[in-house]
């Protein structure tokens, strides 16, 4: 199925290029995020990044196309470069996203707790556990500065990203703690 959706929406594609009018805009990145997620599933990560590259650059082209959408494409080039464990990548990626969400929702936007704690794994899998811990922290901290609480997925994930990192460091009574208290 995913071949034949694939095909279909590669020919939607081509077709609202060719038309080359901005009020295909619109219906052209829902195809890119289409073409994305079906590259992705079928594991051929070079053509996702091919539309979701194609995506950002028709996004960045429309003034009156929200952040949200630019936002999107790059969280998603950042979960392919995850997934091709390209952690410089990805860092990158996920700094341009924290970037965009801080502009157009500031420093207390509710996204904000994750993605530095996904960054806190990007750099423990390139520099090391010191720097990871850190921004790992600053994430925890961030949720609890937006009174998040552990019924919050983003509450639960910074805190199981910063008791990874902690297990890394062999300060397992303090990652064991952690641990517990999401099961709470």
């Amino acid at each position: 199925y995913f071949n034949r959706a694939e095909k279909a929406l590669s020919e939607a594609a081509y077709i609202f290029e060719e038309l080359n009018d901005s009020t295909n805009d619109n219906a052209l990145g829902n195809t890119y995020m289409f073409l994305v997620a079906c590259f992705t599933e079928t594991s051929d990560y070079k053509k996702a990044f091919y539309y979701a590259s194609q995506g950002i650059e028709l996004t960045e082209l429309d003034e009156t196309n929200p952040k949200v959408s630019l936002i999107q494409y790059y969280e998603i080039l950042g979960n392919l470069s995850w997934k091709l464990q390209n952690y410089e990548q990805v860092k990158e990626y996920l700094n341009i996203v924290s970037q965009l969400t801080k502009s157009s929702a500031g420093d207390n936007a509710p996204t904000l707790p994750v993605l530095l704690s996904r960054l806190s794994m990007c750099y423990l899998n390139l520099e090391g556990t010191e720097q990871a811990e850190k921004l790992a922290k600053e994430a925890f901290d961030k949720a609890k500065a937006l009174n998040l609480s552990v019924k919050d997925v983003s509450y639960r994930v910074c805190l199981d990203n910063l008791s990874a990192i902690l297990v890394e460091q062999k300060k397992y009574k303090e990652a064991i703690e952690n641990f517990e208290s999401t099961l709470n």
